[in-house]
């Protein structure tokens, strides 16, 4: 598993269900960015929050008061909980890739006014381009964790049944060290990065429903 060991527990549930442990190597690091937001005035004056990682929420939303935060819209369920979890509604939730949001919300939205986006410094510009009035924040900094790149080789070299990977940014950290370990993909996002290298991957969804 790639991700942050305090991101893991509801996909270790699902993959322990199915019978598979796991072991973690956190290939992101997050490094809050709060000065920015705090110098963000447009995080204040937005009609909505947008979120596509669970990285900036709860930086974000300790910008507000209770009472005063605007709409907030995500990607996936994970994310979605993450905002439930520091005390938040969310208005919408996307499917679990950026066109997929980019679409359902325009249709369900078409006049939603100034949105906040707080994203990380590897993130596209693909919400900015593809939403009106969009105004973007670098929230978080993703980096690779130096243990993390010592213990890779190593652990990479043991059977395993799959890489757990749950975005392209750490799919393209650990693309150097990987030769035919099956790869499993977070959702479409991630799986398409994988593709555009040239590798095969499963949607982690169906790897575990054929488990």
């Amino acid at each position: 598993m790639t991700r942050g060991r305090e991101l893991n527990a509801p996909d270790q549930a699902r993959f322990a269900a199915a019978g598979y442990p796991t072991i973690e190597l956190p290939l992101t690091g997050i490094r809050i960015l709060r000065e920015n937001l705090a110098n963000a005035p447009q995080l204040a004056t937005s009609e909505w929050l947008l979120f596509t990682s669970q990285a900036p929420v709860k930086a974000t939303l300790a910008q507000f008061k209770p009472a005063e935060p605007p709409k907030i819209a995500v990607i996936g369920p994970k994310t979605a909980a993450a905002v439930a979890a520091a005390g938040y509604q969310v208005s919408f939730v996307g499917q679990e890739s950026k066109a997929a949001l980019v679409r359902d919300f325009q249709q369900q939205f078409p006049q939603a006014g100034r949105i906040f986006y707080p994203k990380s410094q590897l993130a596209d510009d693909y919400i900015e381009t593809h939403l009106a009035n969009v105004t973007s924040v670098i929230a978080y900094e993703n980096y690779l964790p130096p243990a993390s790149l010592a213990q890779l080789p190593r652990l990479l070299q043991q059977p395993l049944a799959g890489i757990y990977l749950t975005s392209p940014s750490a799919w393209q950290r650990i693309r150097p060290f990987v030769t035919t370990q099956p790869l499993l993909a977070i959702g479409p996002t991630t799986q398409q990065a994988i593709a555009a290298e040239g590798f095969s991957s499963q949607l982690v969804t169906e790897f575990l429903a054929t488990s």
